[in-house]
């Protein structure tokens, strides 16, 4: 399960959407975040890490993409596993800046 916050462009996150669940990904919502300063996928469940890697790669080399670039960084895996939310496994969000 995806989630996909976005900052101001909602077409970019749209077609996201779109494009992961084209390739059998629950990408289930679209929600704009004020403040979103990075690029970020996110996780709750630090078992979720490779998910969150394999998400990554995924943008950074998808052809299909037919928007942006969409860069992630390392440091932009985001691990909120000590933050005490109670999220399912498996559970993810990407935070898109522009």
């Amino acid at each position: 399960m995806l989630y996909i916050q976005y900052k101001s462009d909602r077409l970019t996150a749209e077609k996201l959407q779109k494009v992961l669940q084209g390739k059998g990904i629950l990408a289930a919502g679209i929600q704009q975040v004020n403040g979103i300063k990075n690029n970020d996928i996110r996780y709750a469940n630090s078992s979720d890490r490779s998910l969150a890697e394999n998400l990554r790669d995924f943008l950074k080399t998808e052809k299909d993409i037919q928007i942006k670039d969409i860069q992630i960084e390392d440091k932009n895996l985001i691990d909120l596993s000590t933050k005490g939310y109670k999220v399912p496994p498996g559970q993810l969000e990407i935070w898109l800046k522009d």
